[in-house]
């Protein structure tokens, strides 16, 4: 994945997508990227939020999510 970079063990950042990736408690992964300016203002054009039962269920959809959406 040569387009996202990790921060620290929960966050990850695609700096030419704008975009986060996020592993809030070992289960919930947060996803905002790509953005969208109306008058002057940025919002977020895509915006993720899972839970999963498990820390490895959500570190397997988060790898996955970077590996199919690694443009830069």
């Amino acid at each position: 994945m040569k387009c996202w970079k990790k921060i620290s063990d929960t966050k990850y950042i695609n700096k030419k997508r704008k975009g986060v990736l996020y592993i809030f408690d070992g289960d919930t992964v947060n996803i905002s990227i790509d953005t969208v300016k109306i008058r002057g203002v940025e919002f977020t054009k895509t915006h993720i939020n899972e839970e999963f039962k498990t820390k490895p269920q959500a570190l397997s959809f988060a790898q996955k999510y970077m590996k199919n959406h690694d443009r830069c």
